[in-house]
């Protein structure tokens, strides 16, 4: 598959998550516990940076709670979508086996919510 083939097939699956979204109820909106604009802009959210906020919540024990959590998700989701640091983390993934909490906590907003659900595993 070419670059152009791809960058076509993402754009088309963009364009269907963003039809889903506008196509729920407000019944469904308020069992999600987000307003349209919060899930478009969780839905616009690389894969890469999912990964990194997964990644960064098991460095501080918290891996299990934001799996198992659909509110803590959203919370570290919006977070981490709105995030200035985007490039920061970024780098600091460069080399994620040396990554520890305390170096995550100089730049990742979420770190207080990783901590402290970590600490209540």
């Amino acid at each position: 598959m070419t670059t152009m083939s791809k960058l076509h097939e993402a754009w088309r699956d963009q364009r269907r998550v963003e039809a889903e979204i506008a196509a729920l109820t407000m019944g469904e909106m308020t069992d999600l516990s987000l307003g349209r604009a919060d899930l478009m802009h969780l839905a616009r959210m690389p894969e890469e940076q999912i990964a990194r906020m997964h990644w960064v919540a098991d460095l501080f024990g918290a891996g299990r709670a934001l799996a198992d959590d659909p509110r803590m998700q959203r919370e570290v989701g919006l977070t981490c979508a709105g995030c200035g640091q985007t490039a920061r983390c970024h780098a600091a993934f460069a080399d994620p086996a040396g990554m520890t909490a305390s170096e995550a906590e100089v730049f990742c907003p979420n770190a207080p919510t990783y901590r402290q659900a970590g600490r209540a595993v």
